[in-house]
């Protein structure tokens, strides 16, 4: 069912011909989609793996927090690559929900050790991202002084 919300939603974003109502529509697309990849991810963890069902469960979402954070990172980089403001916003929000999830749903849900690789994943993620940033700078324009 997800498949063919996406997929409806990219046809009718890909046909519109208003630019706010496209991007909005593809906002919303994305936002599914990556919904759809995590909970594909969860739904592996529990199928892949022979240990119990809270830690497949665990380790499910230690992925779906670094997932969040990988994308949060293309999102960066392609809108510093593309000069667009909108895309680097909405990595720089991703990264901002995974953290949140990190704080508000891993520390009290998850064991110690799945906390422990979510951290580690997801704050090398940002550092990547503060790395990427540092170095691509140069394409968003001169500094503005006020």
């Amino acid at each position: 069912v997800l498949l063919a919300c996406i997929t409806g939603l990219a046809v009718v974003a890909a046909t519109s011909e208003d630019a706010r109502t496209r991007v909005a529509l593809e906002v919303v697309t994305g936002g599914i989609a990556l919904y759809a990849l995590s909970l594909g991810i969860l739904e592996v963890a529990e199928r892949v793996s022979g240990a119990s069902v809270e830690t497949d469960f665990e380790r499910g979402h230690t992925a779906v927090s670094g997932l969040w954070a990988l994308v949060g990172l293309a999102l960066l980089v392609a809108g510093l690559l593309r000069g667009s403001t909108a895309i680097r916003y909405g990595g720089l929000a991703l990264f901002g929900l995974s953290l949140a999830k990190i704080f508000l749903y891993d520390l009290s849900s998850l064991s110690s050790l799945a906390r422990a690789f979510s951290f580690i994943l997801v704050g090398g993620l940002l550092l990547a991202g503060g790395f990427f940033l540092q170095r691509l700078s140069g394409r968003l324009g001169p500094p503005r002084h006020p």
